[in-house]
């Protein structure tokens, strides 16, 4: 019988802290080992700071004794306490630079802007998408990562040795930090009980806008190697290939729904996004279906059974 995470990992300790957010708690993991490492922060709040602290004081521990800050994406509820925690325990953060705007909030403002307005996208729209990446930055505070990581380096804590695993897709710089025993901390890349977004990103370097979903599903794939996963969200759960295997049917299943849809007539990405995702209203929601369904229409463009055209001066997209 195959150990269980716990008894392998007796150093590794998973900590639930609240988020403001409708995904619910976020994990993040303490690693007490030569080095004490934290694998994510959650969002900067005064909840999810006392709950961090609270549970440090369980294991008789302070924040003080963090000598690193791992983080796996730059998204307000996995590293917006990274500043605070750094200054009250001199730890080093470590961070891929792939997700260099995001850690400095806002820096791409100008790239999405820019990109709303390419793809016709009404002013009031644009305004309502802006204020979402507003609201979020309340709960970050803006942070340089002392070291910059990236995918096949090897990070020790003493006991335990981690490959960083590049796992683009939900953010422009995602990585998992793969332990040599088989477990993967997976960010948002791979949950359990829902498929992560495939969120608009850019290239920090070059400011073309990537395949996100395309990404996404390559990294999700990429999960497959793990014996364990140690999501960001939700139980750590054992052998992923089938959960792996049930978002890529779920996300072959909507591509074939958007194609029927736009053989019917064309559509521009927000007017698609309303009619495969009717009940997102929320302006955030809305946003996140946005973003979504132009991750399919990317897709369905790179396999050539969508084709992007533009009616009266509006961009659509109609299947081949």
């Amino acid at each position: 019988m195959s150990l269980t995470p716990s008894r392998m990992y007796p150093k590794i300790h998973q900590f639930s802290l609240p988020t403001p957010f409708p995904v619910g708690p976020v994990n993040v993991y303490l690693v007490v080992d030569e080095k004490v490492v934290l694998i994510d922060t959650g969002p900067k709040t005064d909840e999810a700071f006392s709950e961090l602290e609270r549970q440090f004081k369980e294991k008789k521990m302070s924040l003080g004794n963090i000598d690193e800050i791992w983080i796996t994406h730059a998204h307000a509820d996995h590293f917006g306490l990274a500043a605070q925690l750094a200054d009250i325990s001199g730890a080093e953060i470590l961070g891929h630079p792939g997700d260099i705007n995001q850690f400095d909030y806002g820096k791409d403002f100008n790239l999405f802007q820019s990109f709303f307005r390419e793809l016709n996208i009404s002013d009031p729209d644009i305004s309502s998408f802006l204020r979402q990446f507003e609201y979020f930055e309340q709960y970050i505070e803006p942070v340089e990562p002392s070291i910059w990581i990236s995918g096949g380096m090897l990070l020790n804590t003493g006991v335990h040795q981690f490959e960083v695993v590049s796992l683009p897709g939900h953010s422009p710089g995602h990585v998992g930090f793969f332990e040599e025993k088989g477990g993967l901390f997976s960010g948002d890349v791979l949950l359990e009980h829902v498929s992560s977004n495939a969120l608009i990103g850019f290239d920090a370097q070059t400011g073309k806008r990537l395949d996100s979903l395309l990404d996404l599903r390559m990294s999700m794939q990429r999960t497959e190697e793990a014996q364990y996963i140690f999501p960001g969200h939700g139980n750590v759960f054992a052998s992923p290939e089938n959960i792996i295997e049930k978002h890529i049917t779920e996300q072959e299943d909507r591509l074939t729904k958007i194609l029927e849809i736009l053989a019917e007539s064309p559509h521009g990405p927000l007017e698609l996004a309303e009619a495969v995702f009717p009940e997102a209203t929320h302006p955030q929601q809305r946003y996140l279906a946005f973003s979504e369904v132009l991750g399919y229409l990317d897709w369905g463009v790179r396999v050539r059974s969508i084709k992007r055209i533009e009616v009266d001066d509006q961009v659509k997209y109609q299947s081949r």
